[in-house]
Formats: structure tokens, C-alpha cells, sequence
């Protein structure tokens, strides 16, 4: 039986850099898995050491915007 690697996609709202733990920890433990493609949504700045924990990391351009209209 062949097992069928496993794809996750992350989006967090934060500059695509290891700036905080969770960020660190979404880098180092998706990193440590075998078998997985891993995709990362991130704003800009994009730090060079952080594209090496992903497969794909694609920067985004948003900005952040407080909730309500607009």
C-alpha cells in the first residue's frame, strides 16, 4: 500500500518571518515531518533563513484592516 504524502496550507497574518514562537514552531514542526508538501501564505517582508522551512511560500501584499465596513 502507498501512502499519499499530506499537504497543509498555513495563512497567519504576520510578516513571513521567525518573529514569535508559534511562528517558529509552524516552521520547525512542519519541517520535521517526512512526507509532506507544505504551503505558507505570509505577508511581506519575506526573511531569506524563513523560505527554507516551506515548500512553497508564497508573500502576500495585505495590509491589516480593523474590523467593520471597508
Amino acid at each position: 500500500m502507498t501512502t499519499k504524502p499530506l499537504t497543509i496550507l498555513t495563512g497567519i497574518n504576520r510578516t513571513s518571518e521567525p518573529s514569535s514562537g508559534s511562528m517558529i514552531l509552524v516552521g520547525d514542526l512542519y519541517h520535521a515531518m517526512p512526507n509532506t508538501h507544505t504551503t505558507f501564505l505570509g505577508r511581506t517582508p519575506v526573511h531569506q533563513v524563513w523560505k527554507t522551512a516551506f515548500d512553497h511560500l508564497i508573500p502576500l501584499s495585505a495590509t491589516k484592516q480593523p474590523q467593520g465596513p471597508g
